[in-house]
């Protein structure tokens, strides 16, 4: 997993995770209720991280880009 090798590699573990909804951390995306990989809630108990998944990009905010 690339975030173990990065974790050796920085020599230390980040207290939270903010993954983008990328499919390895998060199976079902929910603005409020997101379903973790079971294997990535795994891998960050083990590390004692906590995991909070970046909201979706809404309407509203894509408008803020045009």
């Amino acid at each position: 997993m690339a975030h173990v090798r990065t974790f050796r590699h920085l020599g230390g573990v980040p207290r939270l995770l903010v993954p983008d909804n990328l499919k390895s951390a998060v199976t079902k995306a929910h603005r409020y209720a997101p379903t973790l990989n079971e294997n990535y809630a795994k891998m960050a108990r083990h590390y004692g991280c906590a995991i909070v998944p970046a909201p979706g990009v809404t309407q509203v905010m894509c408008r803020c880009f045009i």
